[in-house]
């Protein structure tokens, strides 16, 4: 499980790096994250299985609280033309990056 949340977080900063130096062609590096599914796992207990739920759950919340942030952000201030066109695929790979960190920290809690 623990390599499952760190392969998210390296494919973030894939996504986050590509997009930096390409632009919107640098988002499809974030097709990386299907190979996630081809990773063989173990069947997770249900310890287990509520604990990447907690994960998802806290991750969507944060990602709402930093989308009603950007979307008061631009009633006042004018983002760059690189902020305009790549914000969607930035999102996704800091969304990356988010839930592999809390479900780390919440597997070394519990």
């Amino acid at each position: 499980m623990q390599r499952f949340y760190i392969l998210f977080i390296i494919i973030g900063f894939i996504g986050s790096i590509c997009i930096s130096f390409f632009g919107v062609q640098g988002m499809y590096s974030l097709n990386l994250a299907f190979l996630l599914f081809f990773m063989k796992r173990h069947k997770y207990d249900e310890r287990e299985s509520a604990l990447s739920q907690r994960a998802l759950y806290m991750t969507l919340g944060i990602i709402m609280i930093i989308l009603i942030n950007i979307y008061v952000l631009t009633q006042f201030t004018d983002f760059s033309g690189f902020l305009k066109t790549n914000w969607v695929g930035l999102l996704i790979s800091f969304g990356f990056i988010i839930h592999g960190f809390i479900g780390l920290i919440l597997l070394r809690k519990n």
